[in-house]
This record gives C-alpha cells, sequence and structure tokens, in this order.
C-alpha cells in the first residue's frame, strides 16, 4: 500500500486543506439525506391526507360527457367514499343519482345544467348532508364524512354491481314525493342484495360509525 507523500512530518491525507475538504462533503451528504428523508416523509404524509380526505365520484360516460369533464386515475379508497353517479330524466326532469359503493345509499339532485361539474359537487354534499341529519345521523358523523368531500376527485365507474344497483333505484320516472328528502329516504329503505338484503341507510350508518369510532 502506497502512503501519501508526507509534507514537513504531517499526513497529506489529514492535512488542513483535505480535512476541510472532507468536512464539507460529509455535512453536504448529512445535509442531502435529511433532505431526502424529510421529502420522503412529507410525500408518504401527503398520499395519506390525499386518501384521507378524499371521495371519488365514478361517473358514467354519459355524465363524463355532459359535464365537459376528463376523468383521471385515482388511488384506491375505502368503498364507503366511492360512489357511481349517473344522469337520468324523472317527472320529465334532469336528475342526477349518486350510489354508494360500500352501502348503495342513494343520494339524487336536480337544477345542474350541462357543463356545471362544480354546482353539482356543491349541491351533491349538502344534499347528503340534509339527508343524513333527517335521519338521525350525529352531527360529529355527517361532519367527519363531509370532511373528506374536502376534495371530490372525477373517475370513471369501475363496479357492475354497483352499476346493477343504481339502475334498481332509477326504475321510476315518475313519483309525486312533496320534496326530495321524502323521496330519499323511502329510496333509500330498498332492500339489495349485495347488502344482504339490508335498507342503505342503515347499512351506512353502521358504517361510519364504525368509520370514526375512535374520534367520537
Amino acid at each position: 500500500m502506497v502512503r501519501p507523500r508526507q509534507v514537513e512530518g504531517v499526513d497529506q491525507a489529514d492535512s488542513p486543506a483535505n480535512l476541510k475538504r472532507r468536512g464539507r462533503l460529509l455535512r453536504s451528504l448529512k445535509v442531502l439525506g435529511f433532505v431526502m428523508r424529510e421529502t420522503l416523509c412529507e410525500t408518504n404524509a401527503r398520499r395519506r391526507k390525499e386518501r384521507e380526505n378524499l371521495i371519488i365520484l365514478r361517473l358514467t360516460k354519459a355524465l363524463l360527457k355532459d359535464m365537459k369533464v376528463t376523468p383521471i386515475e385515482s388511488d384506491s379508497v375505502p368503498s364507503l367514499f366511492n360512489w357511481h353517479v349517473n344522469i337520468y330524466r324523472l317527472n320529465n326532469c334532469k336528475h342526477i343519482v349518486f350510489v354508494n359503493d360500500l352501502s348503495r345509499l342513494s343520494v339524487i339532485i336536480d337544477g345542474i345544467r350541462t357543463g356545471q361539474l362544480a354546482q353539482m359537487k356543491e349541491k351533491f354534499l349538502i344534499t347528503l348532508e340534509d339527508y343524513l341529519r333527517s335521519e338521525g345521523v350525529e352531527d360529529g358523523l355527517v361532519a367527519s364524512y363531509l370532511k373528506e368531500g374536502s376534495e371530490l376527485r372525477i373517475a370513471r365507474t369501475n363496479n357492475r354491481s354497483v352499476l346493477g344497483t343504481m339502475k334498481e333505484v332509477t326504475f321510476f320516472v315518475e313519483d309525486d314525493f312533496q320534496d326530495n328528502i321524502s323521496r330519499l329516504k323511502w329510496l333509500n329503505q330498498m332492500i339489495h342484495k349485495p347488502i344482504d338484503y339490508h335498507e342503505p341507510i342503515n347499512v351506512f350508518k353502521k358504517a361510519i360509525k364504525d368509520q370514526y369510532k375512535d374520534i367520537m
């Protein structure tokens, strides 16, 4: 092994200049390592936050066209936070129906024109809140679920079973309900095979209680 040339009795590898350079290099590596670890932590935290505060609306092709929106691929979220959405006519007027993947809970809204995606999202959340409160769901549970709706992401449909339920809940084209809340209460008492013939409202109530049991 060849030793570095000695200069005035000092090992050149340990000369002040080399030690200074090595010190700068070590400090740089430490900073770089810290930044990389911090960035990874921040990325994981952001992804967790996205999953925790995200509801996916899965629009049919007809509704995607009507809303003039392009769907995006989304990270998978629990079925409690997935809704399939379609357009249909009720009482000779345009309506939009939302069906929850897990519970098959249904929400129907009207008054949305072509291209009014923001208005559709807003009215969905408002209607869902009013309906859940009318069913006696605790305010804290409603607020916790709606907090997930801080972001409503648009995606394509991906569940034929939910689409089948959607056909069942939109079999009627006329009704005489005095208000939409009464319609939703009736609609969500209909039993469906995918939820073992339970009522959607009861399945949804249990699901959100289980979801937020640690914070209530």
